[in-house]
């Protein structure tokens, strides 16, 4: 069953971004690295503002790729260093 978007903010850590989808009414944490932010925005982050301002930007590129790897057994996707274009 795929994931779907709640209106949530994402939060910073020390790796990267951690932010919270939905599967029929449970939440699920999931956590897109530093690295995977930036690849798929092609820029680097200057600040964490600049980087949760870059994952919201590519957010919903970055949820599609959460809820693939939910449906592929990942129960708290991690999104990797991988390059995701829009």
């Amino acid at each position: 069953m795929p994931l779907t978007h709640i209106d949530e903010p994402g939060e910073v850590d020390a790796f990267g971004v951690r932010f919270t989808m939905e599967e029929r009414g449970h939440r699920v944490r999931c956590h897109v690295f530093r690295s995977a932010i930036t690849a798929t925005a092609d820029r680097r982050a200057a600040s964490d503002a600049d980087l949760l301002e870059m994952f919201q930007a590519c957010r919903g590129v970055l949820e599609r790729h959460a809820s693939s790897l939910y449906d592929a057994g990942h129960r708290n996707p991690w999104i990797e260093a991988i390059v995701i274009r829009t």
